[in-house]
């Protein structure tokens, strides 16, 4: 078995869930990945493009060298430059002290405000920090954005909205520890794999219970104790319908509403008119598959909701996460592990 000259450790670039890999490397060709078993994220597994896509990295269209644009751009004059013609190579150095004397350049010339900086969910929360904290420092601007904020930007802001912070309030990781969990607006077999497993660990090693809420007959409902196939947009309702039955039944958490939200008398009015019957007649959905939906997430010991791009993205984004997160507070479902959206 050929055995590798040095191991690498980095980061998996595909998707946001940051899956630990281990390069092996020999005469500067990487032969084999794997990932550590002891990884809190992806625990040894990967998916396939996790594993075996890294064949790019030996494409000959591929940029190794820095490039520099033969021509300075100035202020209020912008070209585009598509011709390999127009740039020239440069050592790492000249391109990082080049890079950094002309952010200097004009911070000092215009101020902070004409700095800004966009993030990527595909670099590691370090290298984000990093950047956040150099513009923050020492441009002293705040301009600071990120892809999420982008495709998420309904989700975040329904969870500041909401809760106060635009951010998962648990890690993927707990859904081992959940009784019950809800997965809506997310293809998670096909888009985020490794959690896809940890879900199904949680189904079948560690008896939860899995209720899908999708148009789609994806992957996960194999799993599921209850699929809600909705027709798309009708979301709202539907997780309405869920805080009806709750409301209706005595389900919710009377302690974690009166210590922890407001607004509460107004909200269960605002519940009234979504019965079952008429998120059935909205959604498609069996009325009593949304009744059973709705005991099974309250009644459980530690429930969870998780939600992907199916939710934000969409006319009435907001209004869906919020409609989602109402659900978790109505049931003191968040702020423990194995809860939370």
């Amino acid at each position: 078995m050929l055995k590798a000259e040095k191991i690498v450790s980095t980061t998996c670039p595909y998707c946001g869930v940051g899956c630990n890999l281990q390069l092996h490397i020999q005469d500067d060709f990487i032969y084999r990945v794997t990932s550590p078993f002891d990884s809190v994220v992806n625990h040894g597994n990967l998916c396939v493009k996790g594993r075996f896509g890294y064949d790019y990295i030996y494409n000959k269209q591929r940029v190794t060298t820095p490039l520099i644009r033969k021509t300075r751009q100035v202020a209020g004059s912008r070209t585009q430059a598509f011709d390999r013609s127009e740039w020239r190579e440069a050592s790492w150095d000249e391109a990082l002290d080049y890079a950094a004397d002309r952010l200097v350049e004009i911070y000092r010339r215009d101020g902070s405000k004409a700095m800004a900086v966009y993030c990527c969910a595909k670099a590691t929360n370090e290298d984000n920090y990093l950047l956040q904290k150099m513009y923050r420092a020492l441009f002293r601007s705040n301009n600071v954005d990120h892809c999420t904020r982008l495709c998420h930007a309904a989700s975040v802001v329904a969870l500041q909205m909401a809760v106060g912070s635009a951010a998962m309030s648990n890690t993927a990781a707990e859904v081992v520890e959940s009784d019950v969990f809800m997965l809506t607006g997310s293809n998670v077999s096909e888009n985020h794999p490794i959690i896809a497993l940890q879900m199904k660990k949680a189904v079948q090693k560690h008896g939860a219970k899995l209720i899908v809420v999708d148009p789609r007959r994806i992957e996960m409902v194999n799993y599921a104790a209850l699929y809600l196939p909705i027709k798309p947009g009708s979301d709202v309702p539907v997780f309405s319908a869920m805080a009806h039955v709750i409301l209706k039944e005595n389900l919710h958490n009377p302690q974690f509403i009166a210590e922890r939200t407001e607004n509460f008398e107004a909200f269960a009015a605002s519940m009234e008119k979504f019965t079952p019957e008429y998120a059935e007649t909205i959604s498609g959905v069996d009325r009593q598959l949304i009744i059973d939906a709705a005991r099974m997430y309250a009644t459980a010991g530690k429930s969870a909701i998780y939600w992907a791009l199916g939710i934000p993205e969409s006319t009435h984004g907001t209004a869906n996460a919020l409609s989602l997160i109402n659900l978790a507070l109505l049931t003191g479902q968040i702020g423990r592990r194995g809860t939370g959206l």
